[in-house]
């Protein structure tokens, strides 16, 4: 019987199984019913395979895109059309990263108030575009040896795991724009970005940079 297949804690259940397995299948009615299940199942699949396939030829045009943006860890094609969708493919209505992730509503908001900050809150913005970003968030945390896996990891032990997926969220809308803006495919950071940036090499071409903005020549070398 079906029941004694069960495997694992169900073994426990058997009498129960038994119980609920046992029935009788009317041709009249059940036949019926499982027909018109099978009948709707068959016209889901028939109109997804439609909708794809007039995804498949709005996203033609942009397949050079779509191709960059699957270089970016956990961005599917299906993904990458979700995104191109919802943000468009003319970064030049945000004239920076920034821009975007707050029109999207993918960065915390500014609360400070008598020189104290108190948690900040994302404004609403496309649930669309916000599933599909959280669904690329969870597939490039899984990567091996990429700067959003080691970024996400860092905040996740300070600050929880639905910090770190808001954050990697960020990150990948970042991604997006950069990606989109440059017309180029995405570069890794590196797991070693945070220590590296933090290195001091990294702060002496900050202020090098920094001074150079301010229209000061820098020459610089070790201590004598």
């Amino acid at each position: 019987m079906l029941a004694d297949l069960a495997r694992g804690r169900l073994r426990s259940k058997i009498s129960a199984l038994r119980e609920a397995l046992a029935g009788r299948f009317r041709a009249g009615h059940h036949g019926l019913l499982v027909a018109q299940m099978l009948a709707h199942i068959d016209f889901l699949d028939a109109a997804i395979a439609e909708l794809d396939t007039e995804l498949a030829a709005a996203a033609e045009p942009f397949r050079p895109i779509l191709e960059r943006l699957t270089t970016i860890p956990g961005v599917s094609e299906r993904t990458a059309i979700m995104l191109l969708a919802e943000c468009g493919a003319d970064m030049r209505v945000f004239p920076t990263a920034a821009h975007l992730a707050s029109w999207a509503g993918i960065c915390p908001g500014n609360n400070t108030s008598g020189g104290r900050s108190r948690s900040g809150h994302t404004r609403h913005g496309s649930v669309a575009l916000r599933t599909a970003l959280t669904e690329a968030a969870h597939a490039a945390v899984r990567t091996k040896g990429t700067y959003l896996a080691a970024h996400h990891a860092h905040i996740r032990s300070r600050r929880g795991v639905a910090k770190a997926i808001g954050a990697t969220r960020h990150d990948l809308l970042i991604a997006y724009w950069h990606v989109v803006h440059n017309g180029v495919d995405y570069t890794d950071l590196g797991p070693d970005w945070a220590q590296r940036r933090r290195s001091p090499e990294h702060r002496i071409r900050k202020l090098v940079h920094e001074l150079e903005n301010l229209g000061q020549t820098v020459t610089h070398g070790p201590a004598a």
